[in-house]
């Protein structure tokens, strides 16, 4: 039995810097359907740049763009949803896509700090960010003491994360966030 395919009104930026308009469905991390003018189009992530679509089920615009996994020795880009804009930005990309479904359940996620181009799991942010983000302001050890985060938590850590950020952006551009 097929499953039904979920569409959402949105846009595509192409890797050629086109912007598309029309109804979107991620199908997995590698590729999306689009359609508009009455046609039908397969795009896989290495002819995408970002996706914007509005979800209704949830109630939220999404925001998506490719990354590549500099893990890996040839270029494989996947589809990754910005979390957090700024310096540090967070995104997550879901384990195991249901076709046409963007799950809102946490665990289903996996989630990555991405800093100057390079891709890092959250769950290594204790290690790799907390102590040097901590050791410039006082500001925001306050904010990590009052509000009794742990840098351990996925949440917490994404609210310091988005804290950090909100400092050292102007005010004008934190607001766009």
């Amino acid at each position: 039995m097929a499953q039904e395919i979920n569409w959402h009104q949105g846009s595509l930026v192409t890797a050629d810097h086109q912007v598309l308009i029309g109804e979107i469905s991620i199908q997995t991390n590698e590729l999306l359907l689009m359609r508009n003018d009455n046609q039908s189009n397969v795009y896989p992530v290495h002819k995408i740049q970002s996706v914007r679509f509005y979800d209704r089920d949830a109630d939220i615009n999404r925001k998506f763009i490719v990354l590549r996994n500099e893990e890996t020795d040839f270029y494989q880009g996947s589809l990754y949803e910005i979390v957090v804009l700024g310096k540090l930005e967070i995104v997550r990309q879901q384990k195991s896509l249901i076709r046409g479904k963007i799950s809102s359940d946490d665990l289903d996620f996996d989630y990555f700090i991405v800093r100057e181009g390079s891709m890092t799991k959250l769950q290594n942010f204790r290690r790799k960010f907390y102590s040097q983000l901590m050791a410039g302001s006082g500001e925001l050890q306050q904010f990590v003491k009052e509000e009794k985060l742990d840098p351990n938590s996925l949440a917490d850590a994404i609210r310091i994360v988005m804290f950090y950020n909100s400092m050292i952006l102007p005010p004008a551009l934190a607001s766009l966030q």
